[in-house]
């Protein structure tokens, strides 16, 4: 009977060898947790030119080996490799890949996956793992406290992710679907009508705008740390800068359109703990928001990129040009006919703006795009730098750290979670309160009596109301009193103003008016305010003037008869007639006109 065949595929020879062929080999020796083993199998020539990318392949005994891999490498290939890398001298028909994956805490499911499965780089969830698994075998390949380690490999923060990764998947999400957006879209919704393709891209790609920028805004008043806040921002500008140097200007606006939302901007502690250089970054990049000569700047920016495809621009400024061409030139001209240069003014922009999603991006040169300018270029140098330094290298565990990376990011922009706007004016006053000063301030100016009421008051009221702004202020720079107290006490004031004197009962306390509400808590010594006056009526101006008028009027009637004497008749007052010839008598009785006294001690009329 013929042995069994027990040849194994390898990598590097790409022939057929047999262990058995002066081959010495132990049966297992475990390296334990020693990453990057130069051992490893090289790629085959079928995989030349093509992206390598890197797994970790676990034992049974927890120990593990960083393998590189690409796209075509099925699971088959990769068990070859494992058992190479674990020295393990056995048949291969009792080997396995088997995929473990974390459900909940304490709970696993394994699965084995088949052998011609590929593209396991990118199948790999942050709570799986690869193992190689012994067929023979029956019992579980990890324990109840891996199982939550697992999990906790899932639990992804903004300030724990790559940047430039974050920056390269908004990117490029933000492009795929800038590029879906058809012609006809753009112009169907600058000219408000239907069409049976609809405007779902366009939709779409209106909504990451407010996703984006909300996104930045819930990110950083979400947090409670102030240390934190402030490196979140950094972060973000990080991002933004990463997203200038490939061109994706409407994420970069996206961003600093967060960083200037009222919630943050109003978060004077955490900026004041931002880096300087950083701050600066935010002002040469906020300073391109500038509205100023139709969006200058950024327009400059755009025109003199060294490449404009492929770009995302700021479709905001998209929007108002086309805007700008529908609702500044008449669609029909006179006689009823329609003007064909709007249309074709439309058409030419519409066009430039399908210019810049015309060539796809390539992840390896999207960052040196240019479309850069001041601070921001100069730290956006030194980022890449420090990322190629590191990246440089061959290394299979940066490599694989690499890919975790991405598999982090691209989760952790799938569950991002924006809120409105009250919610986020509620958690930025939750991280930085209003100051009192301001609030002090605020109460000074709500009670400060009105002027003009005072004035035309009579003096013990104007008094009244002085006193109660003097105890006001008194009972703030009291700090024994409590705050509740003092609310009651001068919700009491004002209700003692508004109420009539005459109508308060005595309650004992020895001066004939009550004791507002609350003044038990005052602490010993608060002088209350005087009693008010009672409420004033309203004066009829009307009555008023008519009783003058008629106390007038009586007086010059008695004036006249003392001078005609008693028996000559008195003309009785009477409006005068239009038609009627004036008098002819003398010059009607007015009041004695007051006589003043000169420096001189002469006395004038």
């Amino acid at each position: 009977m013929a042995p069994p065949n027990t040849s194994r595929f390898d990598l590097s020879t790409a022939d057929f060898t047999s262990p058995h062929d002066n081959v010495k080999k132990s049966p297992r020796v475990s390296h334990g947790n020693a990453p990057g083993c130069r051992g490893n199998a090289a790629l085959s020539p079928r995989h030349a030119g093509v992206t390598r990318e890197a797994v970790k392949l676990y034992c049974d005994d927890q120990s593990f080996k960083y393998i590189h891999i690409t796209e075509e490498t099925t699971a088959q290939e990769l068990v070859h490799i494992g058992m190479d890398q674990f020295e393990i001298v056995e048949d291969i028909s009792n080997f396995a890949l088997c995929e473990v994956i974390a459900v909940h805490a304490g709970a696993v499911r394994q699965k084995q996956l088949a052998p011609s499965t590929k593209n396991l780089a990118h199948r790999l969830s942050l709570s799986s793992r690869y193992y190689l698994k012994d067929n023979r075998k029956t019992e579980s390949l990890v324990m109840e406290h891996l199982a939550q380690e697992m999990l906790r490999d899932t639990v992804t923060n903004l300030l724990l992710l790559d940047p430039e990764e974050v920056a390269r998947q908004l990117t490029l999400n933000s492009f795929e679907t800038f590029r879906k957006i058809r012609t006809v879209e753009y112009v169907t919704d600058l000219l408000g009508i239907k069409s049976g393709y609809g405007q779902a891209n366009l939709q779409e790609f209106t909504d990451k705008i407010n996703t984006e920028m909300y996104w930045v805004a819930t990110e950083i008043v979400t947090e409670k740390n102030i240390i934190k806040r402030a490196r979140m921002i950094k972060q973000f500008l990080k991002i933004a800068v990463y997203c200038q140097s490939c061109n994706n200007f409407n994420s970069m606006f996206c961003i600093l359109s967060g960083l200037a939302h009222a919630a943050v901007k109003r978060l004077e502690d955490t900026w004041a703990k931002v880096p300087g250089k950083w701050y600066r970054a935010f002002e040469d990049l906020h300073d391109l928001l500038d509205p100023s000569r139709n969006m200058y700047k950024y327009r400059n920016l755009v025109n003199n990129a060294p490449c404009r495809a492929p770009m995302i621009p700021f479709f905001p400024v998209l929007k108002k040009d086309l805007t700008f061409i529908h609702l500044g030139i008449d669609t029909k001209v006179e006689g009823g006919l329609i003007n064909f240069e709007k249309m074709r003014m439309i058409s030419r922009e519409v066009q430039n703006i399908k210019k810049f999603s015309s060539m796809d991006y390539n992840t390896r040169t999207m960052f040196n795009l240019g479309g850069e300018t001041g601070s921001s270029a100069r730290i956006r140098r030194k980022l890449h730098a420090q990322e190629s330094s590191s990246t440089s290298t061959s290394n299979v565990k940066k490599l694989y750290d690499k890919g975790l990376m991405q598999r982090k990011v691209a989760l952790y922009l799938s569950e991002i979670i924006n809120y409105d706007e009250p919610k986020l004016r509620q958690y930025s006053h939750a991280c930085e309160p209003p100051s009192p000063s301001t609030f002090t301030s605020t109460l000074q100016r709500r009670s400060l009596p009105d002027l003009t009421a005072v004035a035309s008051s009579p003096p013990n009221l104007a008094k009244a109301v002085s006193d109660k702004v003097d105890t006001e202020n008194a009972l703030r720079k009291s700090t024994s009193m409590e705050s509740v107290n003092t609310k009651r006490y001068l919700s009491a004031l004002d209700s003692e103003i508004e109420t009539p004197r005459g109508e308060a009962e005595d309650s004992g306390d020895g001066v004939g008016r009550p004791r507002p509400e609350g003044a038990e808590h005052l602490p010993s010594g608060t002088v209350l305010p005087p009693p008010l006056p009672p409420r004033v009526d309203k004066v009829d101006i009307n009555a008023a003037l008519q009783s003058s008028f008629r106390k007038k009027l009586e007086q010059s009637r008695s004036l006249s008869q003392s001078d005609c004497g008693a028996g000559q008749p008195v003309k009785a007052f009477a409006p005068k007639s239009p038609h009627a010839t004036p008098p002819s008598t003398s010059p009607p009785l007015l009041p004695p006109r007051p006589r003043r006294q000169s420096l001189d001690g002469t006395t004038t009329v």
